[in-house]
């Protein structure tokens, strides 16, 4: 029988965003990442990093988007959760896909879109 003793190593990242849409300018988004170990379990604790980058667009890649990290690390909670929140300030008429993408130090990566306007 083999005992894993100390922190276990993330081997996956789900990424949520609610609400899944930004509909008015100046409106945000709370973003959340599960980090999981092999097992399932929650893992305590871990840095990750939140980036930001976007999709199809009508205005110039990313304008008007922020996380409030601003590329900063975010450790999980108790849960295994940590929480960053996308912000726009796109004009509302200009849309676009943004994806959110949260890393861990040992390159295990989730990601979710979010619609704006």
């Amino acid at each position: 029988m083999t005992i894993a003793v100390g922190s276990a190593r993330p081997t996956r990242v789900l990424v949520t965003a609610s609400p899944q849409g930004i509909r008015s300018q100046g409106g945000a988004s709370r973003i959340t990442a599960n980090v999981f170990d092999e097992s399932g379990n929650a893992v305590f604790n871990v840095p990750v990093i939140f980036t930001l980058s976007a999709g199809t667009t009508d205005s110039p890649a990313g304008v008007g988007e922020y996380l409030d990290s601003e590329g900063a690390q975010v450790f999980t909670n108790s849960n295994g959760q940590a929480f960053d929140t996308l912000r726009s300030g796109r004009p509302l008429s200009d849309s676009a896909l943004v994806t959110v993408t949260a890393s861990t130090p040992n390159g295990i990566t989730g990601s979710t879109q979010v619609a704006i306007n």
